[in-house]
């Protein structure tokens, strides 16, 4: 019997959906949404972002993310200061609550990113990653206008 090939967008489909129903039990507990816990994972990282660089890291479009940050910065979990140079760019910061969310539930979140990947051996991670970015930007609006 000839083994079946299913459609990579399938294969990620069920892959997103069944991390997802994971990532956000973890999540639950401390009221975030997966966008706000990724917000709140990369200012972690890089204090200080602009909407625009938050929005490029996170492949998202930067009017999309201003409700989200309205609302979070609403419970505390960030905030927003305007650039003493060009008072048009607003940088974002961790707030009080989102660092001490972040230091409480990072752990949990570095521990589910083990075991969802555990079969793989590192290289294997470092050619999905790469694999995945590529994709991304092959399927990213820009190219998408100019079809």
């Amino acid at each position: 019997m000839q083994e079946r090939i299913e459609p990579i967008g399938f294969l990620l489909a069920m892959a997103h959906r069944r991390n997802g129903l994971i990532f956000r039990s973890l999540l639950t507990p401390y009221r975030l949404t997966p966008r706000q816990y990724g917000i709140l994972a990369r200012l972690r990282e890089e204090d200080g972002l602009s909407l625009a660089e938050l929005a490029a890291r996170l492949y998202a479009d930067a009017t999309s993310l201003c409700r989200t940050l309205y609302t979070m910065e609403k419970k505390k979990l960030l905030k927003r200061v305007r650039d003493q140079q060009d008072h048009r760019v607003v940088h974002l910061f961790l707030g009080d609550a989102g660092r001490d969310v972040m230091d409480r539930l990072h752990p949990l979140v570095e521990r589910h990113g083990r075991w969802m990947l555990e079969p793989f051996t590192p290289t294997e991670i470092d050619t999905l990653r790469a694999a995945l970015r590529k994709l991304i930007a092959n399927l990213s609006t820009d190219r998408l206008r100019s079809a």
